[in-house]
């Protein structure tokens, strides 16, 4: 398996540099979830994988687009409505599966307490 050359000069990596801020790279890379040695590479030109990219975009806020053109997703735009809709029905989804898990616990606590009786 191959893996993504690094180009010197892309807008991926100066997107990155921006979002990081003052962050040192190890610090950034904490926050993004990522090796600090992976996260090297990618400001020196490696393009993550998909599933990476994705996770950078979610931790950073922004969109996958702004990431790799460099050009910032216009506030309204369709880009950025339909990257906050996905985002949206992604944490419903979540949230409805600990709704869920919290009805189980508070079952199981009914169900011991009738047993302690």
């Amino acid at each position: 398996m191959s893996t993504p050359k690094l180009h010197s000069s892309n807008f991926f990596s100066g997107r990155l540099v921006s979002l990081r801020g003052k962050r040192t790279k190890a610090e950034f890379a904490r926050f993004l979830g990522i090796p600090a040695p992976m996260y090297h590479r990618y400001e020196l030109g490696q393009i993550p994988k998909n599933e990476n990219l994705k996770v950078i975009a979610g931790k950073c806020g922004v969109t996958v687009d702004s990431l790799l053109s460099g050009k910032e997703v216009v506030i309204g735009s369709n880009d950025e409505t339909a990257y906050w809709s996905k985002r949206v029905d992604e944490l419903e989804a979540k949230l409805e599966m600990v709704s869920q898990a919290l009805a189980l616990i508070l079952q199981g606590t009914e169900t011991l307490r009738k047993a302690v009786k």
